[in-house]
């Protein structure tokens, strides 16, 4: 009836010292906004290989600026404004690369307004979870991160471990289902509980979770690594809570995965 005492209060306690040290904190900060601007980018340059636009180079520029001016942030929000700044230039060349029925004008949440967007935010939820739980298996807490910061229900280090993995994982898949038309208006209807928002079918949900399975058993391009020594997305992101829960014990600096090569 009593579940076992907790075996990872060492590794806790690590967290909680990163966590409150400012200088510890904004290092991890950094690192995590560095690997998703640089993500981003070469989503975007993948994305240009098949649809060329003058929208993609710009985005793709801007976010080499946002990311050199990452290593000089002194506070978090600082940080946070570069963070924002290359997220809406990412969004804006990736608008032009969606060339079938479903669209994507800007990115917008809360609830999602359209197609696209409620797929962004599904994958993202789906990434998230699973994360957090991979942390929590691990004895640390999914809610202490370093650049998320804490509130009430936020899984703020899985946050932290997503943005390196976000674009590479869940916004490349929802492009090629969008524009091979695998995932079609019909698969969405208006979302009761959120007014303004849409939300998948029961179909597009199943069809959606299929494809999500499929992509996530592929192996994932990553900087420096060969085609035959390339992981999957189950096991990179293992690697990747590994790699934290390692650094947070006093190991190895983590090491944020960067896409492409």
């Amino acid at each position: 009836m009593v579940p076992p005492e907790s075996r990872t209060a060492d590794l806790r306690l690590h967290q909680y010292r990163v966590h409150h040290d400012p200088v510890e904190r904004l290092v991890r900060a950094r690192a995590a906004v560095a690997a998703k601007l640089a993500n981003a980018s070469q989503v975007l340059r993948g994305a240009r290989s098949n649809y060329a636009s003058d929208e993609l180079t710009a985005a793709m520029q801007a976010l080499a600026d946002s990311e050199s001016k990452v290593a000089d942030c002194v506070d978090a929000g600082q940080l946070l404004g570069i963070e924002g700044t290359g997220a809406r230039h990412y969004f804006g060349g990736l608008s032009s690369a969606f060339r079938a029925d479903i669209r994507f004008a800007a990115r917008a949440r809360r609830p999602p307004p359209d197609p696209a967007n409620s797929l962004l935010s599904f994958g993202y939820v789906l990434l998230s979870n699973r994360i957090a739980g991979l942390l929590e298996a691990r004895g640390a807490d999914p809610c202490l991160g370093f650049f998320h910061e804490l509130r009430p229900g936020r899984p703020s280090l899985a946050l932290d471990l997503l943005e390196e993995l976000r674009h590479p994982v869940v916004d490349r898949l929802v492009l090629r289902l969008c524009n091979l038309r695998k995932v079609r208006p019909d698969h969405f209807e208006e979302d009761p509980e959120r007014p303004g928002g849409v939300k998948l079918t029961v179909e597009g949900r199943r069809l959606f979770l299929e494809e999500w399975e499929t992509h996530l058993a592929r192996p994932l391009r990553e900087v420096g690594v060969g085609a035959d020594q390339r992981l999957d997305v189950h096991r990179l992101v293992q690697r990747q809570v590994d790699r934290m829960v390692a650094d947070l014990r006093g190991g190895e600096t983590y090491r944020p995965y960067r896409f492409g090569g």
